[in-house]
Protein backbone atom coordinates (compact mmCIF):
# COMPACT_ATOMS: atom_id res chain seq x y z
CA UNK A 1 0.00 0.00 0.00
CA UNK A 2 -1.01 2.71 -1.24
CA UNK A 3 1.37 1.88 -4.74
CA UNK A 4 -1.82 -0.69 -5.73
CA UNK A 5 -4.41 0.06 -3.17
CA UNK A 6 -5.42 3.00 -1.43
CA UNK A 7 -7.18 2.09 2.05
CA UNK A 8 -9.57 4.41 4.17
CA UNK A 9 -11.27 3.14 7.47
CA UNK A 10 -13.73 4.92 9.15
CA UNK A 11 -13.68 6.65 12.80
CA UNK A 12 -10.30 7.70 13.24
CA UNK A 13 -9.39 5.50 16.25
CA UNK A 14 -5.89 5.70 17.71
CA UNK A 15 -4.74 2.61 16.15
CA UNK A 16 -5.25 4.16 12.75
CA UNK A 17 -2.08 6.36 13.42
CA UNK A 18 -0.16 3.82 15.13
CA UNK A 19 -0.14 1.19 12.21
CA UNK A 20 2.57 1.27 9.33
CA UNK A 21 1.60 2.94 6.93
CA UNK A 22 -0.64 5.06 8.48
CA UNK A 23 -4.22 4.15 8.24
CA UNK A 24 -6.39 7.05 5.90
CA UNK A 25 -9.70 7.47 7.93
CA UNK A 26 -13.27 9.40 7.85
CA UNK A 27 -13.18 11.14 11.52
CA UNK A 28 -16.78 11.54 12.35
CA UNK A 29 -17.50 14.03 15.12
CA UNK A 30 -18.63 11.59 17.84
CA UNK A 31 -18.86 14.36 20.86
CA UNK A 32 -20.93 16.94 18.86
CA UNK A 33 -23.17 13.84 17.87
CA UNK A 34 -23.49 12.55 21.41
CA UNK A 35 -24.15 15.67 22.66
CA UNK A 36 -27.06 16.23 19.92
CA UNK A 37 -28.40 13.04 20.89
CA UNK A 38 -28.75 13.75 24.25
CA UNK A 39 -30.13 17.54 23.58
CA UNK A 40 -33.00 16.05 21.33
CA UNK A 41 -33.62 13.58 23.76
CA UNK A 42 -34.38 15.70 26.50
CA UNK A 43 -36.35 17.68 23.97
CA UNK A 44 -38.51 14.91 23.15
CA UNK A 45 -39.05 14.06 26.88
CA UNK A 46 -40.04 17.69 27.39
CA UNK A 47 -42.36 17.96 24.23
CA UNK A 48 -43.22 14.60 22.85
CA UNK A 49 -45.34 16.68 19.94
CA UNK A 50 -42.37 18.69 18.72
CA UNK A 51 -41.42 18.52 15.15
CA UNK A 52 -38.40 16.27 14.57
CA UNK A 53 -34.74 17.74 14.02
CA UNK A 54 -32.55 16.14 12.03
CA UNK A 55 -28.80 17.43 12.57
CA UNK A 56 -26.40 17.20 10.27
CA UNK A 57 -22.85 16.68 11.14
CA UNK A 58 -19.41 17.27 8.77
CA UNK A 59 -16.96 14.75 9.18
CA UNK A 60 -13.34 15.04 7.77
CA UNK A 61 -10.81 13.18 6.36
CA UNK A 62 -7.76 12.65 7.82
CA UNK A 63 -4.75 11.96 5.70
CA UNK A 64 -2.26 9.20 6.74
CA UNK A 65 0.03 6.63 4.34
CA UNK A 66 -2.66 4.36 3.20
CA UNK A 67 -3.76 6.17 0.50
CA UNK A 68 -2.02 7.99 -2.62
CA UNK A 69 -2.67 10.67 -5.29
CA UNK A 70 -4.60 9.46 -8.04
CA UNK A 71 -2.43 8.36 -11.50
CA UNK A 72 -2.92 9.54 -14.34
Amino acid sequence: MPEDLSVVGYDDTDVAALLHPGLTTVAQPAYEIGRAAMRLLAAGIDDPGRPRERPVFTPRIVVRGSTAARRG
